[in-house]
């Protein structure tokens, strides 16, 4: 299997950013080994957002600063066809503004949010560059990441999802080869999949 990272299609023709208005949260995911906060807090009903259109037109997954996505009525449809996994919440969200307004929404949009399941990243194959040591072999915890030029997933570990959490490295989305194939066969915009030996990260 074939695993990349799943990013936001910076300067395409479709480029899309999402931020919500006047959400409410309670706690995200924790390790369960150490009890570390995993991922941002979980974003709740009544889901409201603003979209942003940076290109032509509006893509079918809109991107936030977190890890939550919001996805077309088109995507979700072809996700459910497809019979992928891994991603979760799917409720709709209401879009009470899209700039610009030329740009309105010609479908629904959904919050769709991914897990962590078993699958690592394999640190022997990966050049992710940590300051201090962990204290949680689980999480990583008490290591933080400073630069990543490429990581390979430990296959072994994968616990099947299209879309997941990496542990070892949870800034960002990894994708299956089968969510490249679902967006050649629909055609789904705002979705760029960098293969994950060629993903490049470095801390801000």
């Amino acid at each position: 299997m074939r695993f990349f990272v799943l990013q936001i299609g910076v300067g395409s023709s479709h480029e899309t950013a999402f931020v919500p208005l006047e959400p409410s949260f309670k706690e995200g995911l924790t390790c369960p080994a150490c009890g570390r906060a995993l991922t941002e807090k979980e974003w709740i009903p009544p889901l409201r957002a603003e979209l942003w259109a940076r290109g032509e037109a509006l893509g079918d997954v809109a991107f936030a600063s977190g890890l939550d996505l919001l996805i077309s009525e088109r995507f979700l449809e072809a996700w459910r066809a497809e019979k992928l996994s891994g991603l979760h919440g799917l409720k709709e969200v209401e879009i009470r503004k899209v700039h610009p307004e030329s740009a309105a929404p010609h479908a629904r949009y959904h919050l769709a949010m991914a897990g962590y399941g078993m699958t690592q990243i394999d640190p022997k194959r990966s050049r992710v560059v940590r300051e201090g040591e962990p204290d949680c072999l689980q999480c990583m915890g008490g290591a933080e990441v400073m630069l990543v030029e490429g990581m390979t997933i430990d296959e072994p570990t994968w616990s099947g999802e299209d879309v997941f959490v990496p542990w070892g490295f949870g800034a960002c989305l990894v994708a299956t080869e089968r969510v490249l194939a679902l967006q050649d066969k629909y055609g789904l915009t705002n979705v760029t999949l960098v293969p994950t030996e060629a993903f490049a990260w470095k801390r801000p």
